[in-house]
């Protein structure tokens, strides 16, 4: 069976970001200075832990 990958979604409203991985589901403070920013950091934070991302 393949492995699921993490979900990343940026909030543009709160500046903040939503990982959901498996049964887990974080969010990450912003404010970031942009999207692109924002998915740097979220991504880091799922090869931290050990997340596949897509």
């Amino acid at each position: 069976m393949a492995e699921h990958s993490a979900t990343i979604i940026y909030d543009v409203v709160s500046k903040a970001i939503l990982i959901e991985y498996r049964d887990k589901v974080v969010t990450v403070d912003g404010p970031w200075p942009s999207q692109q920013h924002a998915k740097a950091a979220a991504e880091d934070y799922c090869r931290i832990r050990g997340w596949p991302l897509a």
